[in-house]
């Protein structure tokens, strides 16, 4: 399975806070936005990991975040010069990786993720396409999945002004390699872009799309607007300070997978500067011990 994060929205409803930097770039209490959903990714096993962004902006993602050697990764970075719509980061990932399996993260999603979703993340013999919700309370503004009590899906909606249900589509995305072939067959909505939901409507009537709902045990922010990225870094905040567990700390999620030794985090703890970063990281470090 291959990841891929897309990063190259505007993030206009961020504005003047995006007018000079990528939304995606952003903090989100102490690490950038874009940790995250990497985080996610390593989290669950995935190590070959593409980050589209917007045009002029790849010499900061490498800065920050290298090709991903460090971590026992592989990060590739693709710009998108028009802004096409999600699905059209489906291009990139097919001449990054070929017609393979892919798990898409919206890079403005913050996601703690429990541990059966991360093993979900994980399948590598992935059939169809799966999706996850979360009950929110202004469907409105989101992809809405309408179900039966058995859990079967009845309809697939973009932002509806009137919601059959309140179950939102989050931006994370399971897709077989037949999307590919479905990427095809879409062609740009009302708006001028490629809708995500179009392509999901093709898995559905192919009776392949399946869907889990977020419940208790993780977390969701869509991180697009000034109210929901305070909303995150407060929790973030929170949830740190409580439980002395980092969330989105690419690092550790390598380490935890044992993609890099103890010997190789506490090297790339040694080059940070001083920080509440470093020293989270020298303590995992001496517990490790």
């Amino acid at each position: 399975m291959k990841g891929i994060i897309a990063a190259a929205g505007k993030g206009s409803r961020l504005f003047p806070l995006t007018s000079s930097v990528s939304k995606h770039l952003l903090p989100v209490y102490n690490k950038p936005l874009i940790y995250y959903p990497i985080t996610n990714l390593i989290a669950s096993g995935i190590t070959d990991i593409c980050i589209i962004t917007n045009p002029n902006e790849l010499s900061l993602y490498k800065k920050l975040l290298g090709n991903g050697r460090d971590l026992g990764c592989k990060f590739e970075f693709c710009e998108q010069n028009e802004p096409n719509g999600i699905p059209d980061v489906l291009n990139y990932s097919k001449q990054i990786f070929g017609p393979v399996p892919v798990t898409l993260i919206l890079g403005d999603n913050i996601f703690a993720a429990s541990e059966k979703i991360l093993n979900t993340l994980n399948n590598k013999s992935v059939k169809g396409a799966k999706i996850f919700v979360k009950a929110v309370n202004d469907p409105s503004r989101y992809g809405i999945l309408e179900f039966s009590e058995n859990k079967k899906i009845l309809s697939i909606k973009e932002k509806p002004q009137k919601p059959k249900s309140n179950f939102a589509i989050i931006g994370l995305y399971m897709f077989d390699e037949m999307v590919y072939d479905y990427l095809n067959e879409i062609s740009p909505s009302d708006r001028g872009e490629l809708e995500i939901t179009d392509i999901l409507k093709k898995y559905y009537s192919k009776k392949s799309l399946t869907f889990d709902i977020i419940r208790r045990g993780s977390v969701w922010f869509d991180a697009g607007t000034p109210e929901s990225l305070l909303k995150a870094s407060l929790y973030v905040e929170l949830f740190e300070k409580q439980s002395g567990i980092m969330i989105g700390s690419i690092e550790e999620a390598a380490f935890n997978q044992k993609l890099i030794t103890y010997e190789h985090l506490k090297k790339i703890a040694g080059t940070m500067p001083n920080s509440n970063y470093k020293e989270y990281l020298i303590q995992i470090n001496k517990n490790s011990n």
